[in-house]
């Protein structure tokens, strides 16, 4: 709209259409200047107090429209209901103010805007002197960005866990093995196959969670460290191991498992200072539990062996692997075309994943 009249506007006058200082009145918009009381004639004549929008910085920090509704306006200048005249009232936030508060000098000239918050007395910026931690990104180690080996292992450890009837916290870690499923069906076979004249009794699920979360991490550690090399047909084996009634509890309800610096209690250290399994349920029927009935107990482990190599007496870790000097064999065995003996030299290789009770016919 244009500017209407050609009296000359005061140096703080603030047009509330275009924005800029020192331009005469608006039609339909009140000029008011930062000077006190000082308020320019509409050319027009039209009531300065009531006409158009107000904008009064000593007043209020926003533009002020006129409101006939005096009943719902409450003067935030001086806290009364107007009675009279014509009431202003902010659109942006709760100001309101009445006519006679804006017609008096002193009432505006006394008025001010609050003071802006003083500067924090130390910048945010002066409390980091240390760089923040980088944030965890789930993408960068999520399953889909592992190789494909650490895949295979991910899932092989997550369906281990599908048989599970508990969530391997509680106290109580044995669960008992239908009889009738293919689960003990599988398992009695396998150690009967070299057993003669045994019968199976009773087979426990060994249901530790914080065993076997060290065991995964272990498995995914071996096959992202193998790649294409690992093969889960012949790097994760079911093997048994029989010890005595004092260790298989330790084994299986500590939070440690198998202790491979206990090696050579029983079966000595002809192959490396580790813990000793087996292929064959009959060459741990040697060092198998027995219990006071008569029956004897041993353990179906779940084991990562990875890559192999052939032991020796006495041997506390395994060897480097030809053209790799900073990677180990896995695992040390009797024979190296086909292993009975398997030696692991770390505790989190293996997971006693069944108790077997058996006894003679």
């Amino acid at each position: 709209m244009p500017h209407m009249g050609s009296l000359a506007a005061a140096p703080n006058t603030v047009c509330l259409n275009c924005g800029q200082v020192g331009h005469l009145m608006c039609f339909g918009s009140l000029w008011q200047t930062g000077q006190t009381g000082t308020t320019p004639v509409c050319p027009q004549g039209i009531d300065p107090n009531f006409q158009g929008t107000v904008f009064l910085p000593q007043l209020h920090g926003h533009v002020l429209m006129p409101d006939t509704n005096q009943t719902v306006c409450v003067c935030s200048v001086c806290k009364t209901s107007p009675n009279k005249g014509n009431a202003y009232r902010c659109k942006t936030c709760n100001f309101d103010c009445c006519a006679q508060c804006f017609s008096t000098v002193s009432a505006f000239s006394s008025w001010k805007l609050p003071p802006p918050p003083p500067p924090p007395l130390f910048p945010l910026a002066s409390f980091r002197r240390f760089p923040s931690p980088p944030r965890f990104r789930q993408s960068q180690h999520s399953r889909a960005n592992l190789p494909e080996a650490a895949k295979v292992a991910s899932r092989l450890s997550f369906e281990a866990r599908e048989k599970w009837t508990t969530d391997g916290m509680g106290s109580e870690v044995l669960v008992d093995v239908d009889p009738g499923s293919s689960e003990f069906g599988e398992i009695a076979s396998a150690l009967l196959c070299t057993l003669d004249n045994q019968s199976v009794v009773r087979i426990q699920r060994v249901e530790n969670g914080a065993q076997h979360e060290l065991f995964s991490v272990q498995l995914r550690n071996i096959a992202r460290r193998l790649g294409a090399e690992f093969s889960p047909e012949t790097m994760i084996r079911h093997i048994f191991h029989g010890t005595g009634k004092q260790a298989l509890d330790r084994i299986i309800h500590g939070d440690e498992g198998f202790l491979p610096m206990l090696a050579g209690s029983r079966v000595g250290t002809a192959y490396g200072n580790g813990t000793y399994f087996a292929t064959t349920a009959k060459f741990s029927d040697r060092y198998a539990c027995n219990l006071p009935s008569g029956q004897k107990q041993m353990l179906l482990a779940e084991a990562v062996v990875g890559r192999w190599t052939l032991g020796e007496p006495g041997m506390k870790a395994c060897p480097d692997v030809p053209g790799h000097p900073f990677q180990r064999y896995n695992s040390l065995v009797d024979d190296l075309t086909r292993p009975q003996i398997w030696v692991l030299l770390l505790s989190s290789q293996a997971y006693p994943a069944y108790l077997i009770t058996y006894q003679s016919n």
